[in-house]
């Protein structure tokens, strides 16, 4: 029969969680908890495991494969959000209480402090047991260098400690805070890739929380930054040799910049995640260092005054971290100058040509129908034309963005578009109304193009986007219209 528990969470007024045994059913929830933390997935097929969830939602993880005489405990994890509540901890008991008569064993470069207040000691691969050598974590030479720790049978706790009577001496007892590395997995690289190409980019967050970068310990500084998991990626990475907190924000899977324009990098989730992972328990300073590009969401004296933590502005750029670490948390000139450079925008082009992918389909199915009916034919030297026109907008204004003419992105795209469309009309042999339609449709799409490229730009700002929209969408919709006509009665006349 299987064991469940039920108890009350502290996090979000008292909610029910069940702790239960592991079934097949959980495992992609709880391969993407783990993956949110950066911890592997591998090997999770030999392993019998317990969770705790809160309706449908997993929230906590902890794994065990096992052998006759010994035991590997491994891939726990709990959600940040919910951290501090000792989740971490009743799942670990829990998978202890399975096993009372086993030699406990685990490698772990994170939780090694936590596990030893829990009676495990630190030793070194002679003293695991044989029967252990073959499993996930001990086989081969594979992270052979990881600290291993042990708890002899003895030493095991009899009950799973989940009557929810039990008080935490503090928030560093209660629940492990996940530890990150700072060099970035090929796993890691594909996301970035795929998420320039939107291939799963609303997808590619990971869990909001608090988290470790090398060593951290109540001095060592907090860093802020978004839930895109591409902006996490950026700060661990610039982290390597540092000892440092990581808060992650909410923010809907955006980054930084963007959200701080939406809100969501803001004070409110500022103030309500400190509050949440029991900052003010782990460190004993009360400074933060945001990501400059967050200031226009954040008000500082407001966090200040709610929390107790003073914010401080740190580089634009998370590549410049060390130096401003080693500065004595100083920015100089350089580092507070917000730069858009030839290669920042041409990793942002990809993204736009996808983003046509919806036009393009629509478009499409459109020309198919005209073709179904027989009206016309429509051949490649029609579609050209058009093609040039939306490609010129998603890629070579953005790419050209500083040396064409203009400050509205719109001019900037009508611009490249009749640059585009003056030599197709005279040399391309057409009509004279379809000649007048790349005149006035071709400019149009570049134009509209350029437009949407202000959200990804720091030459404009949230309210110089909507007034330009507001002027230039009526004349580009008008032109598209005129073009489309001058089309038709081309085709037709």
């Amino acid at each position: 029969m299987l064991r469940s528990h039920r108890f009350k969470g502290a996090l979000k007024g008292g909610e029910t969680m069940n702790l239960r045994p592991r079934i097949p059913e959980d495992l992609p929830q709880v391969i993407r908890l783990l993956e949110s933390v950066q911890l592997p997935p591998d090997g999770l097929d030999r392993t019998e495991g317990w969770v705790i969830e809160e309706g449908s939602r997993i929230l906590g993880h902890v794994a065990a494969e096992v052998r006759p005489d010994a035991a590997v405990l491994r891939s726990l994890v709990v959600s940040p959000l919910f951290q501090g509540q000792g989740l971490g901890r009743r799942l670990w008991e829990e998978a202890e209480s399975h096993f009372p008569h086993h030699v406990l064993a685990l490698k772990t470069e994170t939780i090694g402090p936590w596990v030893q207040r829990m009676g495990y000691r630190k030793t070194n691969l002679t003293e695991v047991p044989a029967s252990l050598r073959d499993t996930t974590q001990f086989e081969g030479t594979l992270c052979a260098s990881t600290p291993v720790y042990v708890k002899l049978p003895a030493e095991v706790s009899p009950s799973c400690g989940c009557s929810g009577n039990r008080k935490d001496s503090s928030r560093a007892e209660s629940d492990p805070i996940p530890n990150v590395s700072t060099r970035l997995s090929w796993r890691d690289r594909l996301g970035s890739w795929k998420a320039r190409w939107n291939i799963g980019r609303m997808n590619f967050t990971v869990s909001p929380g608090l988290y470790g970068a090398g060593k951290p310990g109540p001095n060592s500084p907090v860093f802020v930054t978004a839930n895109y998991k591409m902006s996490f990626d950026r700060l661990r990475q610039s982290l390597n040799g540092l000892d440092a907190w990581i808060l992650v924000l909410d923010t809907r899977g955006i980054n930084v910049w963007c959200a701080a324009g939406k809100g969501t990098f803001g004070t409110q989730e500022l103030v309500r995640r400190i509050e949440a992972v029991g900052l003010p328990g782990i460190v004993s300073h009360r400074t933060l260092i945001l990501p400059q590009l967050g200031a226009p969401g954040v008000a500082a004296h407001q966090v200040l005054k709610l929390s107790g933590f003073k914010v401080k502005y740190g580089p634009v750029r998370a590549e410049d971290i060390p130096a401003y670490v080693e500065a004595g948390f100083k920015a100089d000139e350089a580092m507070r100058t917000v730069r858009f450079e030839l290669l920042d925008r041409l990793v942002l082009a990809p993204l736009e040509v996808v983003n046509l992918r919806g036009a393009v389909t629509t478009i499409a199915a459109i020309l198919f129908l005209i073709q179904l009916t027989g009206w016309t034919t429509i051949r490649w030297s029609d579609l050209w034309p058009f093609v040039g026109a939306a490609l010129m907008g998603a890629t070579l204004v953005p790419l050209l963005l500083p040396w064409i003419p203009g400050r509205a992105f719109a001019i900037k795209g009508f611009i490249v578009g009749l640059a585009w469309a003056l030599p197709v009309a005279l040399l391309k042999p057409d009509p004279v109304f379809i000649r007048l339609a790349y005149v006035f449709a071709l400019p149009a799409i570049t134009s509209f193009l350029a437009l949407q490229f202000t959200g990804a730009s720091t030459y404009t700002s949230l309210s110089g986007v909507l007034k330009e929209t507001r002027f230039s969408m009526p004349a580009i919709r008008f032109a598209i219209v005129l073009g489309l006509v001058l089309l038709v009665m081309g085709r037709f006349s």
